[in-house]
């Protein structure tokens, strides 16, 4: 099973995490913006986007 993570982050050239979630649900719950939002951000987005998802290597945790 693929893990990621969802956040928000800045939109200058660092990308800082502003939010970090595990969903894009509770991702926008937190951002206050509607699901929807998150989803086509991230699949539509591009660099430009404030919602990335990040996936998670588990072997990166032993």
């Amino acid at each position: 099973m693929e893990q990621a993570v969802w956040m928000k982050v800045t939109t200058d050239k660092f990308r800082l995490p502003l939010i970090v979630a595990d969903t894009a649900a509770e991702l926008a719950f937190m951002a206050g913006v509607r699901t929807a939002t998150v989803i086509d951000a991230v699949n539509h987005g591009g660099d430009l986007s404030p919602y990335v998802r990040v996936k998670i290597n588990k072997k990166s945790y032993h």
